[in-house]
Order: structure tokens, then sequence, then C-alpha cells
């Protein structure tokens, strides 16, 4: 079935065209034993991973292309559906990355967080700032893929229904 927890076993690869012809001929093995990873995104000196319950960020600190500074930044996604997982990681004009929740829902916290209140995804896709930890639900659900136009609006994607446009983002519903 599709559902259930998924035993750890994805796996990140570091590709390399090592004499420019344009074709990848070089493939490290970056961080391996992830529970099914489901998007990446280049982030700082390395990548931030999604591999629900968590986004981890991972970076190769001493040059051997292998990940070894590992850091869990949020947990609590969702996983009890393989192709609706937290997914499709992207930066907005306004320095936050946004997410797609995959339709799931899920109680989401910094990962260092012990006290704070979890964030509820029901219903929405998130947006945070790595360097503050700073997490929010917004409007949307996306089941896999965001895009973006050159305007900063975003666009949401189902396997049902290729593009939703979000029109208003819900903070600003939310103050009325």
């Amino acid at each position: 079935g599709l559902r259930g927890d998924y035993e750890p076993g994805g796996r990140v690869r570091f590709l390399e065209d090592t004499n420019h012809d344009g074709r990848y001929d070089k493939s490290t093995l970056f961080l391996s034993d992830l529970p099914f990873p489901t998007g990446i995104m280049a982030w700082g000196k390395g990548v931030l991973v999604c591999a629900a319950p968590d986004i981890i960020y991972a970076e190769d600190t001493n040059g051997d292309g292998k990940a070894d500074k590992i850091q869990k930044l949020y947990s609590g996604f969702a996983t009890d559906n393989y192709q609706a997982r937290v997914n499709s990681l992207s930066l907005g004009l306004d320095n936050w990355i946004y997410g797609a929740n995959g339709r799931s829902d899920g109680e989401v916290r910094w990962a260092g967080a012990t006290s704070e209140k979890p964030v509820s995804l029901r219903g929405h896709d998130f947006r945070f700032q790595v360097d503050t930890g700073q997490f929010e639900a917004i409007a949307g659900r996306s089941q896999f893929g965001l895009a973006r136009d050159d305007w900063g609006n975003r666009f949401l994607s189902w396997n049902t229904n290729p593009i939703r446009h979000e029109v208003l983002p819900e903070r600003y519903l939310n103050r009325n």
C-alpha cells in the first residue's frame, strides 16, 4: 500500500562533471539512510532535505563530497502517505523558504524547541526561515510541486489539478 512509515534507505548523491563536457561523470554518496527523501534545495554551504517527519540540513565540511554535518531543523511532518509528504522547497522573493505539505497534516516545530507549541499544517503548506527558526502555515495545500512567476505569485499543484494560484496570502486574511 501507499501508507505507513518508510524504512531509512534513501540517499542523496553529489554529481560532478569533472571534465566539463556537460555530462556528469562522477557520483559521490553525499547522504544516506534517509526515510524516503522527497525534496532537496541548495542552502548555505550545504543542502536542505525533506525526509518526513523532518527537514534536515546537511553539509560537507571537509571537502570529501560526503555530508559530515547533519542537523535536524524541523520535525513533525506527516508520514502516513508516501506520495503526499513534505516536498518542493523553494526560496521566495521575501527570503522565506516555501514548501509543499503534500496534502498531509502534521504538527511541526523547530527541532531544538521543547516548549514551543507546534504549528498545525492541517490543510496548509508552509514557509520558514532557517536562520531564525521561524515557521508558519500558509494558504494552499500542494500535493507535489510549487512554482512562482517573476512577480512572486505562488502556484500549487496536485496530480488531479495541475495548477492553482494562491491569490491572497492567508496572513492578510487572518488579520481581519
